[in-house]
């Protein structure tokens, strides 16, 4: 959990202090377009409809690497359908977002996708295989190339498309990273066959079928603010807004994601047979995370808008803003985000669909009521932050539910 968590905490705090660099390399109308496009490969990155995450459980190598090859054949299948989608009608489909600005870079959205599905079929691998180190190394080499390439065709005043290369660039660098082993294994390759693949696509069937929609709709709904703002607000406002919610969102990555696992970890050996100590845990969890989350939302509350200016320069005061609207979001995600494990230890995926599906009803209905009283930005983005903390606070109490 450390190797894992030690690379994420890297790549984040090593692009938190290049991002100063960064933003006074692109002005916010070209974050906006990262923003956008970040959101629509997220949302259009289903891979191989899961059939990785077979990968780790296989019965044996055999199986393991007939399921990596039924998962390329899945994953290029799909990125065509996406690439054909988008020859014939990506161009009104943006403009519908808002996203006139992205149509020059479009072929790089099928190229995203793509590299997004063979990132996680060797991940998989990888996690098979107890490469910790490697998916450590891959995470850290990915943050240290992706930032190089920005501030590399920032300097040289390429515009939007440094962004979109960087962040292309940082997926393959864990895509190399990752596969070196798989790819100079020919002994192991030579086992793949037509019959074996078959027989995995039928035996792993229920991936495509259940995880797929489940994990659609998880991606989906963060993503879909930063569609429905371009939109709505145009490609600045977009930018603005989602850098700050990453610049927020900071300390739920770097604290959230580590306490929840190190909370998995001593659930799950305490076990469902003492399910009153798991929630004696949780709540001593919940109650410190929020005590830790007063200091940056504190800080953002008050200071927001001076600091963004004074770290990242005088065009990111406005961001300022959406990151002081955001704190109260940031605060409900990292003291909820933790305990939504209980979920999964105590096998209560139904709840935690059902929970995904609110949510995700949530973000439709407040941008339908921003659309419709034709709020301004700062507003509807403050009932996001609400709604999502509404959302938090419902998945807290029903994690405590379980618990009971």
């Amino acid at each position: 959990m450390l190797a894992i968590s030690g690379g994420t905490a890297v790549v984040q705090v090593l692009g938190f202090l290049l991002s100063p660099i960064i933003t006074r390399l692109y002005t916010p109308g070209e974050f906006g377009v990262l923003s956008i496009y970040t959101a629509i490969v997220t949302i259009l990155s289903l891979g191989s409809f899961k059939y990785e995450r077979a990968i780790p459980i296989a019965e044996d190598d055999t199986s393991a690497i007939n399921i990596i090859a039924l998962c390329l054949l899945v994953l290029t299948g799909y990125t065509l359908l996406i690439s054909l989608l988008f020859i014939l009608i990506g161009t009104p489909i943006l403009g519908l977002l808002g996203a006139s600005e992205l149509v020059p870079y479009m072929v790089l959205i099928p190229i995203g996708v793509f590299f997004s599905g063979l990132f996680l079929i060797f991940m998989q691998w990888a996690l098979r295989n107890k490469a910790y180190k490697n998916i450590s190394k891959a995470t850290i080499f990915q943050g240290i190339a992706g930032n190089i390439i920005k501030i590399g065709l920032g300097l040289i005043g390429v515009g939007s498309l440094g962004l979109l290369l960087g962040r292309i660039a940082s997926t393959g660098m864990g895509i190399a990273r990752l596969s070196g082993t798989l790819v100079t294994d020919n002994c192991l390759r030579k086992n793949i066959s037509l019959e074996r693949i078959l027989w995995n696509a039928k035996r792993y069937i229920r991936f495509p079928l259940y995880l797929s929609p489940a994990i659609f709709l998880v991606n989906t709904g963060p993503q879909l603010p930063s569609l429905f703002i371009a939109s709505m607000f145009g490609v600045n406002i977009a930018g603005f807004y989602g850098f700050s919610i990453g610049i927020v969102m900071l300390p739920v990555t770097l604290i959230g994601n580590s306490v929840g696992q190190v909370f998995y970890g001593e659930a799950a050996s305490i076990g469902k047979n003492n399910p009153l100590e798991i929630k004696r845990l949780a709540g001593k969890m919940v109650k410190n995370l929020i005590l830790i989350g007063l200091v940056p939302l504190g800080i953002l509350a008050w200071f927001g808008p001076t600091l963004f200016s004074w770290v990242f320069g005088s065009n990111w005061y406005e961001a300022g803003i959406y990151a002081r609207i955001l704190t109260l979001l940031m605060l409900s995600t990292l003291a909820y985000y933790p305990v939504s494990r209980v979920f999964e230890i105590f096998e209560k995926q139904n709840a935690s669909l059902l929970l995904n599906t609110i949510q995700f009803a949530l973000i439709i209905l407040v941008f339908t009521i921003g659309i419709t009283l034709k709020l301004d930005s700062y507003s509807t983005i403050a009932l996001y932050s609400i709604a999502m903390a509404f959302s938090n606070a419902l998945n807290c109490f029903m994690a405590r539910k379980v618990l009971n």
